[in-house]
């Protein structure tokens, strides 16, 4: 195959550069898509700390460490003393109900990432149509 004139070589570099967007975007839709099917296996080092009282009161120690100084220490220091108030029982609810809410979350994320990823695929794939006829007419 040899180029024969400038609309071909322009034809030809829109197609590599739409391919490259179309397999690194399937790559992340892919990721994206996994993330919704299972997030409790694709975030488990963030929601470990969700698995136990003794874990989550310890992450939240360690937040008021890492946060030691800052305005932000004190809103800590106050849900800190808040939940070590709580029951077991209550603990464990309140829990439970961050867990979920982080994963509702991360599926939100997830979902308008792979919606806008997708769409960046399908222009790609609708250039690289473009372009491709384009090169194949140019001959």
């Amino acid at each position: 195959m040899t180029i024969k004139n400038l609309l071909q070589l322009y034809a030809l570099c829109v197609c590599l550069v739409t391919m490259l967007v179309i397999i690194f975007g399937s790559g992340f839709c892919l990721n994206y898509a996994m993330d919704l099917a299972i997030p409790e296996r694709m975030h488990y080092a963030k929601i470990a700390k969700y698995e136990s009282n003794d874990a989550y009161l310890k992450s939240v120690t360690d937040e008021l460490v890492d946060a030691a100084s800052g305005n932000e220490s004190d809103s800590l220091k106050v849900k800190l003393s808040t939940l070590t108030s709580l029951s077991p029982d209550q603990l464990t609810a309140e829990r439970d109900r961050k867990k979920t809410q982080y994963l509702e979350n991360a599926k939100a994320n997830n979902l308008a990432s792979l919606i806008s990823t997708s769409m960046w695929v399908v222009m790609a794939l609708f250039f690289f149509c473009c372009h491709w006829r384009l090169f194949r007419k140019a001959k």
